[in-house]
């Protein structure tokens, strides 16, 4: 049977389920209820708002997932060590949320056009808080991250998961979701988990194999 149907593949996949339960407490932490900061830069101020960007902005849920499950089929080692980095990512964000939350202020847009009432949509379906750091650009660079340490992934797959992941990130700026300090913190928060988890394997490997060798 085809590796994209066979049960280890199928169970392997359905562990993406964890993000959606992590995402649960999303809504319970994206509220007005304490002191919350903004952090915008002149760089922000410089971004022009750009509604058509909603696109790849909401093009981040599928790109997520199918990003994930070709890893997953690719390099079933690496999709584990990511999805953990994710999920530990995620819960340190929502740390950070509890602690210190923050918000981006919204321009008011008025319009009729696609883009325009896509981008209102969004305003509505999703507060302005949560925002340090950026979930949007902690995942996208995880699979983008991920993507690159792979030695089973051909250079053409991984170009084309940098393109997605760095449009994505982009897409925060121009919709006005985000700002700059946000996918820094994603990014920054991102990378150590991913080297703390890899680190922590090999140190594990190295310890078990040693022992191995001393009992065998």
């Amino acid at each position: 049977m085809s590796t994209w149907f066979n049960k280890s593949y199928v169970w392997s996949l359905s562990l993406l389920g964890s993000l959606g339960v992590m995402g649960l407490i999303y809504n319970v932490l994206n509220s007005f209820t304490r002191d919350s900061f903004v952090l915008t830069s002149p760089i922000d101020d410089i971004i022009p708002l750009v509604p058509a960007m909603s696109l790849p902005y909401l093009a981040w849920y599928p790109y997520i997932f199918l990003a994930m499950a070709y890893l997953c089929w690719k390099d079933r080692q690496l999709y584990f060590r990511t999805l953990f980095s994710m999920n530990i990512s995620v819960a340190v964000c929502y740390l950070i949320y509890y602690y210190f939350q923050t918000n981006v202020p919204r321009p008011i847009v008025i319009g009729h056009g696609w883009d325009i009432q896509l981008l209102q949509w969004i305003y509505r379906s999703d507060k302005p808080f949560n925002c340090f750091p950026s979930i949007h650009s902690l995942y996208s660079y995880l699979v983008m991250r991920a993507s690159w340490n792979s030695t089973k992934i051909r250079f053409r797959t991984k170009a084309i998961f940098s393109i997605c992941s760095l449009t994505i990130i982009i897409s925060t700026f121009m919709v006005k979701q985000h700002v700059i300090y946000d996918a820094i913190g994603a990014i920054l928060l991102g990378e150590a988990v991913f080297i703390l988890i890899l680190s922590s394997l090999r140190v594990h490997k190295r310890v078990h194999g040693k022992s191995y060798e001393r009992y065998s």
